[in-house]
């Protein structure tokens, strides 16, 4: 936001010899109510950092431009300040800030935030205090001057040296002390002394034509001039650098220049080189060097940014050239060279009454005076004598007016025209008369607007039923709404509240509480906006105050729900209330400057839209408004670029050219914090390497950011981070940083504060380390402990486990070689069962062949022979190849043949290309053997056995012809196959078994 420079008027002597109509000033007050611990102040100065200290009666109070901290004696801590009065303060060339009071000497310690009382200076009462280099501290007490060593706290008194060059040291009380190179020069009851600290002398000054020289307060300016207070006459003085020749201003405090004889309190030159005096009566007065001129300032009751009293006692210079005046009730201090708002009141005389202070028409006419209507009457105000003439209607007193109650006022044809409540009223600038506008020609009815446009023409806006009526400058004639044909349908529409023409010539009609007519007078059509409207002609609220065009040709309304910016090419309308900005949403006047940025008077201050159509910058009366409360009437500006708006405090005034935004650095700091405990605990300013150290645990925290803007405190803005624990910078107008569930750990709190407008790039942040505990479990060594330990464990768990597995392994590696030989030993014993069943039924067959065939019965006995060989040479092998299985069985099938003969039929249907598969030896021979068993035999039915490949399994397949009873079967033929095979095969062995068929699968290898 940008900042105000800040002004406000004041009671103005024109006319006076040598008095000059005062520059407006705003002055801020602090006293009680804004922190002060009480109102009587003593002294004023500036530490190193840039803080205000004010010492009262009671206390010592540190102001940051925002808030006060009091500091207050403490009779149970010894490094409290003294009980006694502040007298003086003083910030020496290496930053130290020392006090005196009544009583002694201390020294505020910015590492402790505690005072240090200087014991070689206990009990002296302390006027002034100044440093002249790096360790010496001149002191200005009761007792006379003395040298104070701020290195080691040693004091010389000059009154105890018998040296002849401090010998007019010895003898005078000593007021006030300043330092300009190489001199000190000393205010006393017995005149004015220069110590020339090159010599190392002091010598009394014959001030000419003096005969009472006591001195309250001196000031040296630019030139070298040096400007005195005195108890008698003459007591406002300036005596050249030269010391020889003495100007005198007694003639501005003699009763005949209408000022009373008072005493003077103090005096200072400010930046401009201009001079300031207080007095314990008569406010605030201003020499202007220049012009040769003073200026005085009063306490006026109705200004809120004027004086509140007339009574002082200290003044103080701060860095920035800002004066600070103490009275008996506070502090009030101001900007002596940035000025911006002030105030013209609509008469000069009865301001008490509220229908003369607050502002309602206001125009400036050719010569550059001021007219202005209030609800009595109407004023004109000439800004070269700053005297006043008005025009009412007194009680019993001739009539001048249709009313007093004034509601609208306009220039135009050389006219002043005035629009009351019961008519319309003219004063002509060529016969300086009033007149009464003929009723026949505008009847006698409340007149809400009077405007002229850029056709010659002049608009009166009325409450009756023609609404709007119109003043030809050329034809010398009066019209009303009727007589247009595109209007006419308006008449009776509402009351019109204000009209305005634009650069292309359309009319803008206001409406009361009906919106908005756009008149297009070149083709006779007329445009409705209202907030029922479509978007392109929905405006934000009805009840339309002022209007007014930027220089993009947009057309900016003013009402009681915010602002509207119409563009009427683009079919565009651009809305503002106080969600995107405005101080509030009853917006009166609007005003266009020669920047395009829009000033807007709403109700709780003035909002400036910049030609960006993107920033609002708001005042108030903190940055010298006399009032924040504007009546629902039009803004002016005039031909210098002044704007003029009507407040409920008179009429606000500023000139547009003036404006600066606010991009100044200022000084900021971070000065205590809160955690969890809810308990302030402070940070030292001035400390290069700030740490907030929190417990364990202690993880929510707000921190206190403090920015010194004593010119535009309303407008500081504040940036600031959590680096590690966040990326991205917070924006905030309050000075206070909030974060909440902070994981223990250190962190860098950074943070800025700005003025205004000032880009945050171009401003250097500070740091504050931040270090929070954490719990012994929240630690990063405790996880690693953790870590390693859990590391370790799950490595010897992993070991145990992996022994423990090859364990496993082990007994189940010999479990499986337990029962595959157990399956091998029981299939070697099925093997084995060959011999006696098989063998006997073959030696039974061989027999009957010996004695019927005796060929038959040899190649009975070599397949037998074959048989047996294949069944002791397989006993080794786990498995077979298919080719020598097949072969094997042929020779059981062929020998099993001899007996049953064609009841039993085998039948081979495996490719050879499966010849080379494996299997477990004897397998199909257990197939044949078990159908075989199972089966009847008999060639009226032979049993039919079929063997062939069907995916990854060989198919045994023969049909069912099942015996009732089984003689020699034992059920472990196939059991002991499922066995075997669950060893030597992924895949099982498989048996189905239908009505028909009995399958068996085997797996091969």
């Amino acid at each position: 936001m940008a900042r105000a420079f800040l002004i406000i008027i004041f009671t103005c002597y024109a006319g006076l010899t040598g008095w000059a109509q005062p520059k407006s000033y705003n002055f801020r007050k602090l006293g009680i109510n804004e922190g002060l611990h009480d109102g009587t102040v003593r002294c004023i100065a500036q530490d190193t950092l840039g803080f205000i200290w004010i010492g009262t009666v009671g206390a010592l109070n540190r102001f940051d431009s925002k808030k006060v901290e009091v500091f207050t004696y403490d009779m149970d801590d010894t490094t409290s300040p003294y009980s006694s009065q502040p007298r003086s303060m003083h910030s020496d060339i290496q930053g130290r800030f020392w006090v005196g009071y009544e009583t002694g000497l201390i020294e505020y310690v910015f590492a402790t935030g505690n005072f240090r009382k200087v014991k070689t200076l206990e009990n002296q009462s302390i006027y002034s205090l100044l440093s002249i280099n790096d360790t010496t501290l001149l002191i200005a007490c009761r007792r006379g001057l003395v040298k104070l060593n701020t290195a080691t706290d040693d004091t010389f008194w000059y009154d105890n040296s018998k040296s002849a060059r401090y010998a007019i040291l010895n003898r005078s009380r000593l007021n006030d002390i300043e330092y300009r190179y190489p001199y000190v020069y000393i205010a006393s009851n017995d005149g004015l002394i220069l110590f020339d600290i090159v010599k190392d002398s002091a010598f009394s000054v014959n001030i000419p034509g003096v005969t009472e020289p006591g001195i309250v307060s001196i000031d040296v300016d630019k030139q070298g001039d040096i400007w005195m207070c005195s108890y008698d006459a003459p007591k406002l003085t300036r005596l050249h650098k030269d010391l020889k020749k003495l100007d005198r201003f007694d003639k501005w405090l003699s009763p005949n220049e209408n000022l009373s004889n008072t005493d003077i309190k103090d005096v200072i030159v400010d930046d401009s080189n201009n001079v300031w005096f207080i007095s314990a009566s008569e406010g605030i007065m201003q020499y202007v060097r220049k012009k040769d001129v003073m200026i005085k300032y009063l306490a006026d009751p109705e200004i809120p940014s004027g004086l509140n009293t007339n009574n002082f006692r200290t003044l103080f210079k701060d860095r920035n050239g800002m004066i600070w005046a103490g009275s008996d009730i506070g502090v009030v201090y101001f900007n002596t060279t940035n000025s911006f708002f002030s105030t013209l009141m609509p008469f000069d005389t009865a301001l008490g009454k509220r229908e003369r202070r607050v502002g309602r028409a206001i125009t400036i006419d050719d010569r550059g005076m001021v007219w202005m209507g209030a609800h009595d009457g109407v004023s004109v105000y000439n800004p070269e004598t700053g005297k006043y003439k008005e025009w009412r209607n007194e009680e019993h007193g001739r009539q001048v007016l249709y009313s007093n109650w004034v509601r609208s006022i306009c220039y135009a044809d050389h006219s002043v025209w005035i629009g009351t409540s019961g008519g319309v009223n003219r004063y002509d600038l060529k016969t300086n008369k009033m007149e009464f506008v003929d009723p026949e020609d505008l009847p006698e009815r409340f007149y809400n607007s009077i405007t002229k446009d850029k056709s010659g023409n002049i608009w009166f806006g009325t409450n009756d039923t023609s609404a709007l009526y119109w003043y030809s400058t050329e034809e010398k004639k009066y019209y009303s709404i009727h007589v247009d044909t595109a209007l006419r349908k308006y008449e009776r529409f509402a009351p019109v509240s204000y009209v305005f023409e634009d650069s292309k010539k359309r009319l803008w009609i206001s409406f009361s509480r009906k919106g908005v007519v756009r008149y297009d007078k070149m083709i006779g059509t007329t445009t409705y906006y209202s907030t029922e409207q479509d978007s392109a002609h929905r405006i934000i609220g009805n009840q339309v105050i002022d209007i007014k065009e930027d220089k993009k040709g947009v057309i900016w309304l003013s009402s009681m729900n915010g602002i509207s910016g119409i563009n009427v090419d683009s079919g565009k309308i651009q809305n503002f209330n106080r969600n995107n900005g405005l101080v509030n949403n009853w917006v009166s006047p609007i005003v266009v400057d020669p920047y395009d940025r829009v000033w807007i008077g709403a109700s709780g201050g003035l909002s400036m839209l910049d030609e960006d159509r993107v920033t609002m910058t708001s005042f108030t009366i903190a940055d010298g408004l006399s009032s924040v409360g504007f009546p629902e009437h039009a803004g002016i500006i005039d031909s210098t670029g002044v704007i003029w708006m009507a407040t409920y405090n008179g009429y606000a005034k500023f000139n547009s050219h003036e404006y600066k935004p606010d991009t100044g650095s200022i000084g900021f700091y971070v000065m205590g914090y809160q955690s969890t405990d809810v308990v302030f605990k402070r940070v030292h300013a001035d400390d290069k390497n700030q740490l907030i150290d929190l417990q364990a645990g202690d993880n929510a925290i707000t921190i206190d950011i403090v920015a010194l803007n004593f010119s535009n405190p309303t407008h500081t803005r504040f940036a600031y981070r959590l680096n590690g624990f966040e990326k991205t910078w917070h924006y905030s107008q309050e000075g206070k940083a909030v974060y909440t569930n902070i994981p223990g750990g250190s962190y860098s709190f950074e943070y800025k504060a700005a003025s205004g407008n000032m880009p945050w790039n171009k401003i250097a942040s500070k740091q504050l380390n931040v270090e929070i505990g954490s719990f012994f479990y929240q630690k990063k060594l405790f996880w690693i402990s953790v870590c390693i330990i859990l590391f370790f464990s799950l490595w010897i768990y992993y070991r145990k486990r992996l022994r423990d597995q090859k364990q496993i392994y082990e007994l189940q590696r010999q479990a499986d070689e337990l029962q595959k030989e157990n399956a091998l030993v029981m299939f070697e014993g099925l093997k084995q069962q060959l011999n006696p069943h098989f063998l006997f039924n073959s030696l039974t067959s061989l027999s009957a062949l010996i004695y019927d065939d005796r060929k038959k019965a040899s190649r009975f006995l070599e397949r037998l022979s074959k048989l047996y060989r294949y069944v002791l040479n397989s006993q080794e092998n786990e498995t077979v190849t298919l080719k020598e299985e097949l072969r094997f069985a042929e020779n059981y099938f062929e020998l099993q043949k001899t007996r049953f003969g064609d009841g039993l039929l085998v039948i081979n249907e495996i490719d050879k290309t499966y010849c080379k598969r494996r299997i477990a030896p004897v397998t199909l021979q257990k197939l044949i053997e078990n159908a075989v068993k199972h089966n009847i035999v008999d060639t009226d039915s032979p049993l039919i056995i079929r063997f062939y490949i069907e995916g990854e399994y060989l198919i045994a397949n023969n049909n069912l012809q099942r015996k009732n009873f089984v003689e020699t079967s034992n059920k472990k033929g196939l059991a002991s196959l499922f066995r075997l095979y669950s060893y030597i095969s992924k895949l099982p062995v498989v048996v189905e078994d239908d009505s028909n068929f009995f399958i068996v699968k085997i797996p091969l290898i």
